[in-house]
């Protein structure tokens, strides 16, 4: 006959797995941070060091499987080091292909955890309506699909909860407790934070240019109106969050010039942005087929074809239609920048071209295309 289980031993695992998947969400909280910002060598350490204290805890804590995927990505750093810290597609690849084993690891076993002994560690979604029945059951919705929510029911507990733990994203009615107080609390809860929190804003009712104004001001990045449902919410949560996915933008680079293309492939590499270079743009249709990318860089001026061709060529496909396409050519005569932009062409950049300008352009493109 096997004794049973010590209740105190069986907390005590708990609390090891809860410390291990803590830190494994730190870091995918700084890789979803990269895909935001620009890389830079301090990035690529604090994910280094967060990804040993994960092998630490891992092997001390008896979690193999976190421990063999720290081990893992751990390689793909040392092999950017061994890069003289340049990344490239390549690597960038392997560590989210990691990235995404990891959060799928940690969700399972955050969902075997018994959170009688130990609370959430994810970062909640507060939820605050004027009616605040609607805003306890979208709360609970949130929750069955795998979301922590939790709704609030006036201003001091919005107050005091956002002393207690900064939300991972905000659904604020503009009216809550009053006409335009939803407002004015979201704008006081941004002040002072390193990061805008992701905040989402609701009215039932149509609202005036003043009122969106206010909300955009107080750092709002949606607004819906009229009926408030769960599935909407959830995927505008998702898309303001990034909890969705975790994968960098993918850009086709197609330049008939080797250097150039080998260039744009450095620079958005070094931001964490996946690239595949074409110097051969009469094959373009196969290689959009094959690499699905976010973003497209064109040449204006090919021997095979000219740009403004090659982007018609792709608008004929109803499968790219969304697919942004930006220009980057030495031309700098206005009126043929714009004849090219009207040509099935989303912006137009002029070499050379500061690295932050440009990273900045395909992250904003690349941004407003996945909403």
């Amino acid at each position: 006959m096997t004794e049973p289980e010590d209740p105190s031993r069986e907390r005590l695992k708990h609390h090891f797995a809860q410390r291990v998947i803590h830190q494994a969400r730190q870091i995918l909280e700084i890789w979803q941070r990269l895909q935001r910002s620009e890389w830079s060598t301090t990035d690529l350490s604090e994910l280094s060091e967060a990804n040993l204290r994960l092998l630490r805890f891992a092997e001390r804590f008896e979690q193999p499987e976190h421990s063999q995927l720290a081990r893992h990505i751990g390689q793909s750093l040392e092999a950017v080091d061994a890069n003289r810290g340049r990344l490239s597609s390549g690597l960038i690849t392997d560590l989210n292909r990691l990235m995404q084993r990891l959060s799928r690891t940690g969700l399972r076993h955050g969902d075997q955890l018994d959170q009688t002994f130990l609370p959430s560690l994810r970062k909640p979604i507060y939820v605050m309506l004027q009616d605040h029945d609607r805003a306890e059951r979208l709360a609970k919705q949130l929750e069955f699909f795998g979301l922590s929510a939790q709704s609030l029911d006036s201003v001091s507990a919005f107050r005091s909860s956002m002393i207690e733990r900064l939300p991972a994203a905000i659904v604020m009615d503009v009216d809550f407790s009053g006409p335009g107080i939803g407002l004015k609390l979201a704008a006081e809860a941004q002040v002072g934070l390193d990061e805008p929190l992701p905040l989402l804003f609701f009215s039932l009712h149509e609202t005036d240019t003043p009122t969106r104004l206010a909300a955009v001001r107080a750092g709002g990045q949606e607004f819906l109106t009229g009926t408030l449902e769960a599935s909407s919410l959830l995927e505008k949560i998702e898309v303001l969050t990034c909890v969705a996915q975790y994968e960098p933008y993918k850009v086709l680079i197609i330049d008939d010039s080797r250097a150039q293309a080998l260039h744009t492939e450095r620079l958005l590499n070094s931001a964490g942005i996946v690239t595949r270079t074409l110097i051969e743009p009469i094959q373009a249709m196969a290689e959009l087929a094959d690499f699905q990318p976010d973003l497209i860089i064109l040449d204006m001026y090919m021997p095979a074809c000219t740009g403004t061709e090659l982007a018609k060529v792709i608008r004929h496909n109803d499968r790219y239609v969304s697919v942004p396409i930006i220009y980057l050519s030495a031309e700098d005569d206005l009126d043929k920048q714009l004849d090219a932009m009207s040509e099935g062409g989303d912006d137009f950049l002029t070499k050379p071209i500061k690295p932050r300008h440009l990273i900045t352009t395909v992250r904003n493109r690349a941004a407003r295309r996945a909403t």
